[in-house]
C-alpha cells in the first residue's frame, strides 16, 4: 500500500507539471501584448504538447476504492458512514440509533 501511494504521488506531480506548462502556453497564445512571433511559437509548442498519458482517479485513502469517493474527505461513502457512526470525523455529529 505504501508503494502504491508513492506511485500515485509521483503521477500527480508529473501531471501537475504538464498542466502548468499547458496553462502558460495558453496564456502566451491569448496575450495580445506579446509579439506575434512569440505567440505563434507558443501556439506551435501547445499543439506539439501531447495530452497526459496518465489518468488520475480519486481514491479512498483507507480502502483504495475508486467509486463514490468524496473529494474533500478523500474517503468513499461507506467509510464516511462507518466513521460517522463511531463519531471519528471532526465537525460531524455521530450517528446514533435510538
Amino acid at each position: 500500500m505504501k508503494k502504491w501511494f508513492g506511485l500515485e504521488n509521483k503521477k500527480r506531480k508529473g501531471v501537475s507539471k504538464k498542466e502548468y506548462m499547458k496553462s502558460v502556453l495558453k496564456s502566451l497564445m491569448c496575450n495580445n501584448g506579446i509579439k506575434e512571433g512569440v505567440r505563434w511559437q507558443g501556439m506551435i509548442s501547445l499543439s506539439s504538447c501531447k495530452a497526459s498519458k496518465v489518468s488520475l482517479v480519486k481514491r479512498c485513502v483507507i480502502t483504495l476504492r475508486s467509486r463514490s469517493t468524496m473529494k474533500k474527505l478523500r474517503l468513499n461513502r461507506l467509510e464516511v458512514f462507518r466513521k460517522l457512526k463511531v463519531g471519528d470525523l471532526p465537525g460531524y455529529r455521530s450517528l446514533s440509533k435510538k
